[in-house]
């Protein structure tokens, strides 16, 4: 099985500035949609970095109220609890 990641894109070519920002021509909802899609695959990695950043962020500054984060180190927790009383 063959998986191609797109790379890793630039920031000034990921976010510019809004003399690159269109009004997308709503009349023409099929060219409307490739320009959606072809945006997503382009710059796929990208939108994952952001979204694994913002995770951390929030999981950083309110770990009880992000459930990814919650979870994840409760299962450290409980996984170095075992460990450390085999030590003991």
């Amino acid at each position: 099985m063959d998986v191609n990641i797109a790379p890793l894109r630039a920031w000034d070519d990921f976010f510019p500035g809004s003399d690159r920002f269109a009004r997308p021509d709503f009349r023409d909802i099929s060219k409307w949609n490739n320009r959606v899609v072809s945006n997503l695959l382009y710059y796929q990695t990208n939108y994952l970095v952001v979204a694994a950043m913002m995770i951390s962020v929030v999981g950083f500054l309110s770990p009880f109220n992000s459930p990814i984060v919650s979870e994840v180190s409760i299962v450290f927790m409980k996984s170095n609890g075992k460990w450390i009383t085999r030590f003991l």
